[in-house]
């Protein structure tokens, strides 16, 4: 079993990368298969294309499939990307209506790591389109949800209110809208 909680990012080898490939594939705890694809999608080893692919299509939640998108990004031809990125767009769009305050997936693929990395690195019209409809997205949502942290380089979390701060404000928005809403609906917010 390997370490995973003390690897650091950019310091795998390719040996180091096979083994996390196969934990990878063993298991089903999403925080370390979250870890290992953020301390692999910056490396271009053999084995790893077809793992990176591979993650696109195990992956449902957005910030995993990015970093899978990110690693595979280095092997794949803008062709192949752009499919990835449209299927990638849909599910996006259906996340809004499903989950519309879902600012920690937003922040997430807004990060500097995520796909204003992929933006400038590759320039791609599909990546710059993904990162205008995140954008675009994350701007419809009301103000409480926005700007409670972001990520660095490194997908690393820098939060930018303490979690007293964001939980005040989402209470305050929560408070607001029962109280906008007919007594019948109020408790469906609670």
């Amino acid at each position: 079993m390997i370490d995973i909680e003390n690897l650091r990012y950019g310091t795998v080898n390719e040996d180091l990368a096979k083994q996390l490939v196969m934990e990878y594939e063993a298991t089903k705890n999403l925080p370390i298969r979250y870890r290992i694809l953020r301390l692999l999608c910056l490396h271009d080893y053999p084995v790893l294309e077809t793992f990176f692919k591979s993650a696109i299509s195990r992956e449902r939640y957005l910030d995993m499939k990015i970093l899978a998108i990110k690693g595979y990004a280095q092997f794949a031809s803008e062709k192949s990307l752009t499919k990835v990125m449209e299927n990638f767009c849909d599910i996006l769009a259906k996340r809004e209506l499903s989950t519309p305050y879902n600012y920690g997936e937003y922040e997430f693929l807004r990060g500097k790591h995520a796909l204003p990395f992929l933006a400038e690195k590759y320039g791609y019209a599909s990546f710059l389109k993904a990162l205008q409809q995140t954008n675009e997205q994350y701007e419809r949502m009301p103000d409480a949800f926005k700007g409670i942290f972001t990520t660095n380089e490194f997908g690393e979390q820098v939060r930018l209110l303490t979690p007293e701060e964001s939980s005040a404000r989402i209470n305050a928005f929560r408070a607001a809208a029962r109280a906008a809403l007919p007594t019948a609906s109020k408790a469906t917010l609670a």
